[in-house]
């Protein structure tokens, strides 16, 4: 796999899908808390161990702080840390036939009042599903009318209702958050590998097919022997071409819908791509890249600068002995231009189109897909008479 895509799965991989949903449940917790707080002060005078009840509120408020965090921080604890939920908030609501007596219990709220229970109902949805966030409503409602005396209500109650409600839409919320995860796992891992596909499809144009084209045309001029290796050797390239066509392309166009092109690995070293393309000019390719040097990222650099081997080694295969190719480099404020033209004949119309249908692939995989895959564009231009004209543009 490329390092970029091969990165990006594994992050994605390893990132924790609940992370923002139990933040989102601790937020509620602390709320709740604090509405527990209030309802506590007003109460408290009405207790007959206020002082118990005091104590109990501050193992509530120690408890809120810390399972909100650790839900949250530490993903491996969180089925210890709800099912402790679940057991300590049980335990401060029967705590108030402790700290009260039974004509408190019969008219008001249990010592942490019902809204902060149902963070307990909450976490188990979210940690272990539906089912569970159902059950543990019905639970934490049966516990605060139990409390209270007051089954007979359990009908006209809104208490049950709220607390299911909450645990199945926290169980929903929760399977949810994890399937969509692992789609998009999934999907970085295809397009990984897509992107791996393509580049070993590039790497096989730019030598083995390129070989193999060389000896089909010259193994002729060297007798019969040559003639019978130039016939194999354009078997071998004709099987090969429709390999690399066919090779998974349904799962390479799969995997491009699911992002933009993302750039090369911005942890290479620059690269002077001005003086590499100087490095190029000879006596039939003109470079001109201006005076300062235009640096980019190794990965990057280095892909651009093979997309332009490939431009240059086309016009001089395909666009005569005489044919003279220019390279133009342009490092804009946003973005770098490279421009290959040539004084050739040009391409016939429908050459291009003949080519892909006879699975020669390196107008599309070597120059646009190199492009293409490092975040880039690729434009062709190529009228009859007119030469041919490729135009690469890389934003920075």
């Amino acid at each position: 796999m490329s390092r970029t895509s091969e990165a990006e799965a594994q992050q994605a991989a390893s990132d924790d899908p609940m992370k923002y949903l139990w933040a989102t449940e601790g937020a509620f917790r602390m709320l709740t808390l604090a509405y527990s707080l209030f309802i506590h002060t007003g109460a408290v005078d009405h207790y007959t161990r206020p002082h118990l009840a005091t104590a109990l509120i501050a193992v509530q408020c120690i408890w809120s702080g810390v399972v909100a965090l650790a839900l949250f921080a530490r993903p491996r604890w969180r089925s210890w840390l709800v099912a402790g939920d679940i057991v300590v908030t049980l335990g401060l609501m029967y705590a108030t036939w402790i700290v009260a007596d039974a004509s408190w219990w019969d008219h008001n709220q249990s010592l942490p009042t019902t809204m902060w229970a149902t963070n307990a109902v909450l976490a188990a949805g979210m940690q272990w599903g539906v089912t569970a966030g159902f059950l543990a409503g019905v639970g934490v409602s049966l516990a605060s009318l139990h409390i209270g005396d007051d089954l007979s209500w359990m009908v006209r109650s809104p208490t049950m209702p709220i607390l299911v409600s909450s645990g199945i839409a926290a169980g929903v919320g929760g399977v949810g958050a994890r399937r969509s995860h692992a789609q998009l796992v999934a999907a970085l891992e295809l397009r990984a590998r897509a992107a791996e596909r393509e580049r070993l499809a590039r790497e096989v144009h730019d030598g083995v097919l390129q070989v193999l084209a060389l000896m089909g045309r010259k193994g002729p001029s060297f007798g019969a022997e040559g003639a019978a290796l130039a016939q194999l050797a354009t078997e071998q390239e004709r099987a090969l071409r429709t390999l690399i066509a066919d090779v998974d392309e349904a799962p390479i166009a799969a995997a491009r819908t699911t992002s933009e092109p993302s750039g090369g690995s911005m942890d290479d070293a620059p690269l002077d791509l001005r003086r590499e393309l100087l490095a190029l000019a000879g006596d039939r390719v003109r470079v001109s890249a201006g005076s300062s040097p235009v640096l980019l990222d190794a990965a990057r650099a280095g892909e651009l600068l093979a997309a332009t081997k490939q431009a240059l080694a086309n016009t001089e295969r395909h666009a005569g002995e005489h044919a003279t190719a220019f390279v133009l480099l342009e490092d804009l404020d946003d973005e770098v231009t490279l421009t290959v033209r040539d004084d050739g004949p040009g391409i016939p119309d429908g050459r291009l189109a003949e080519a892909k249908a006879q699975g020669r692939m390196g107008v599309s995989r070597s120059i646009v897909g190199r492009v293409e895959s490092i975040g880039g564009r690729a434009y062709l231009e190529a009228a009859p008479g007119e030469g041919v004209e490729w135009e690469f543009t890389l934003p920075r």
